[in-house]
Protein backbone atom coordinates (compact mmCIF):
# COMPACT_ATOMS: atom_id res chain seq x y z
CA UNK A 1 0.00 0.00 0.00
CA UNK A 2 2.92 2.51 0.59
CA UNK A 3 4.15 1.74 -2.93
CA UNK A 4 0.64 2.69 -4.23
CA UNK A 5 0.88 5.99 -2.84
CA UNK A 6 4.27 6.62 -2.33
CA UNK A 7 3.81 6.32 -6.72
CA UNK A 8 0.62 8.34 -6.63
CA UNK A 9 2.08 11.20 -4.80
CA UNK A 10 5.42 11.64 -7.07
CA UNK A 11 3.50 11.40 -9.97
CA UNK A 12 1.34 13.86 -9.20
CA UNK A 13 4.03 16.32 -8.60
CA UNK A 14 6.02 15.89 -11.62
CA UNK A 15 5.79 18.11 -14.25
CA UNK A 16 2.53 20.75 -15.04
CA UNK A 17 0.15 19.96 -17.57
CA UNK A 18 -1.11 16.79 -18.93
CA UNK A 19 1.36 13.55 -18.21
CA UNK A 20 1.70 10.39 -20.08
CA UNK A 21 3.81 7.80 -17.64
CA UNK A 22 5.17 4.62 -19.68
CA UNK A 23 7.63 1.91 -17.70
CA UNK A 24 10.38 1.70 -19.32
CA UNK A 25 12.31 -0.81 -16.85
CA UNK A 26 13.97 -1.36 -13.22
CA UNK A 27 17.35 -0.98 -11.60
CA UNK A 28 18.68 -3.12 -9.10
CA UNK A 29 16.14 -5.91 -9.00
CA UNK A 30 13.34 -4.18 -6.79
CA UNK A 31 13.06 -0.70 -8.76
CA UNK A 32 10.64 0.34 -11.13
CA UNK A 33 11.52 3.15 -13.62
CA UNK A 34 9.33 5.04 -16.16
CA UNK A 35 8.98 8.58 -18.01
CA UNK A 36 7.06 11.10 -19.24
CA UNK A 37 6.13 10.62 -23.12
CA UNK A 38 4.42 13.70 -23.13
CA UNK A 39 6.91 15.55 -21.56
CA UNK A 40 9.75 14.98 -23.54
CA UNK A 41 11.49 18.06 -24.88
CA UNK A 42 14.55 18.87 -27.14
CA UNK A 43 16.85 21.87 -26.00
CA UNK A 44 18.29 23.93 -28.60
CA UNK A 45 21.68 22.52 -28.60
CA UNK A 46 20.01 18.81 -29.67
CA UNK A 47 20.30 17.25 -26.31
CA UNK A 48 16.31 15.64 -24.83
CA UNK A 49 15.08 16.78 -21.17
CA UNK A 50 13.15 13.73 -19.95
CA UNK A 51 11.22 14.04 -16.72
CA UNK A 52 11.88 10.20 -14.93
CA UNK A 53 10.98 8.49 -11.50
CA UNK A 54 11.77 4.98 -10.03
CA UNK A 55 10.42 3.51 -7.66
CA UNK A 56 11.29 0.66 -5.34
CA UNK A 57 8.95 -2.54 -5.11
CA UNK A 58 7.84 -3.43 -1.80
CA UNK A 59 8.49 -6.92 -3.25
CA UNK A 60 11.37 -7.64 -4.52
CA UNK A 61 10.81 -10.25 -7.31
CA UNK A 62 7.41 -8.86 -8.29
CA UNK A 63 6.73 -9.03 -12.12
CA UNK A 64 6.91 -5.31 -13.82
CA UNK A 65 3.86 -6.12 -15.37
CA UNK A 66 1.80 -6.71 -12.44
CA UNK A 67 3.46 -3.05 -10.76
CA UNK A 68 1.71 -1.52 -13.80
CA UNK A 69 -1.91 -0.98 -12.62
Amino acid sequence: MRYVIALAALLLAGPAGAVDWKMYGGAEGNKVCFYDAAGIDRTPDGNLRIWSVCHVSEEPNASPDLMRG
